[in-house]
């Protein structure tokens, strides 16, 4: 009897033991999935750049871009470095940063500059970030005057406007319509964080980063980590991944971005980068159409066509420098150089609409 109850308490023993170790084993081997599962990524902040002079191409990459980071992210980081460009694939790009917005937030970073064109393309986001030595502004339009269409009784047409194409009546409504679509979004989107007025915004002045953010037309100084943690804050996002998808991943190859402006150029991330202002320039054809631009000046080579850009008194010569020597200005009165504003723009560089458009 007492040797039967000693093999039940040693069996009972052995029992034991073997659950704990069992237990010990089980538990070391399901350890390693309970933590990766608590500190794994909770979802995926997307960063996408807008990198050098806008045009038809880059709004086609930043569409597809915004379209891949829409399928696979909670959030988006738009790192904005360019001085513009055509004015009507900056319209584009605002229109897919307002839609993206709809369905996630958007936060919007700028490294060198976020000018003309690149600051419209921001301006749905969210939240704009600035680093003290970024530029921002220079909302606006410029384009080169339609050239005079001489008689041609050579050329035969289907109707009396045909070999004009474009007239200066024409060219200056499309300039007075893209302005005000400009300036009254940066308004809207801004909304009570602009300290500005609207014709302030309308002056197209350049901002530094801090006086930016002073003034309200960005919102805080950051980089583009502080803009991923504004941006996953909004997602609800604790522990974020974060994709970077650039022109390569959605068009293959390299990614090669070109420059208007030098100070876009030397903050540029592109794999390749290259400078080279944007170039307009007056011809004789007859029925050509006029270049709008929503660029900084300083980004534009005209030749010899003629640039106007509008102000609240009228249509005003702009004089191009093909580079970036006026963006230089930090202070709240900062002119943005060439750009013709309400405070710099002299009656001898003022044109009359009107005259011009017959």
């Amino acid at each position: 009897m007492f040797e039967r109850t000693r093999s039940a308490l040693a069996w009972a023993v052995d029992s034991y033991v073997l659950f704990v170790l069992l237990g010990v084993v089980l538990g070391a081997a399901v350890a390693p999935v309970a933590v990766d599962t608590a500190t794994g990524p909770d979802g995926t902040v997307a960063v996408v750049p807008i990198q050098g002079t806008i045009d038809g191409e880059l709004s086609t990459e930043y569409q597809a871009m915004l379209a891949e980071a829409r399928a696979e992210a909670d959030a988006v980081v738009i790192v904005a470095n360019s001085g513009g460009g055509s004015a009507a694939a900056s319209e584009a790009m605002y229109i897919q940063t307002l839609r993206l917005r709809e369905s996630m937030p958007v936060v919007a970073t700028v490294d060198g500059v976020a000018a003309s064109g690149a600051y419209f393309a921001i301006a749905p986001a969210n939240e704009v970030y600035v680093k003290p030595s970024s530029f921002v502004g220079s909302v606006g339009v410029i384009g080169s005057l339609p050239p005079d269409v001489e008689p041609n009784d050579v050329v035969g047409t289907t109707g009396p406007r045909k070999v004009e194409g474009f007239g200066n009546r024409e060219f200056f409504a499309t300039l007075e319509t893209s302005r005000n679509a400009f300036v009254g979004s940066v308004v809207e989107h801004r909304g009570d964080r602009l300290e500005l007025t609207e014709n302030e915004v309308a002056t197209a002045r350049v901002f530094g980063g801090s006086v930016a953010v002073d003034n309200g037309m960005a919102d805080a100084i950051g980089d583009r980590r502080a803009a991923i943690r504004a941006a996953a804050d909004r997602a609800g996002l604790d522990r974020p991944s974060v994709e970077v998808i650039t022109p390569a991943d959605v068009g293959g190859g390299d990614w090669t971005a070109t420059y208007s402006l030098r100070a876009a150029y030397y903050a540029g991330g592109a794999d390749e980068k290259r400078f080279e202002p944007i170039r307009t320039a007056n011809t004789p054809r007859q029925g050509s159409f006029p270049t709008v631009l929503m660029a900084h000046p300083g980004a534009v080579a005209a030749g010899d066509a003629t640039l106007v850009t509008l102000d609240s008194r009228g249509a005003v010569e702009v004089a191009p420098t093909g580079d970036d020597r006026s963006v230089g200005g930090t202070g709240s009165g900062a002119d943005a150089g060439a750009n013709a504003t309400d405070a710099n723009a002299t009656d001898a560089g003022r044109i009359d609409a009107a005259e011009v458009a017959g």
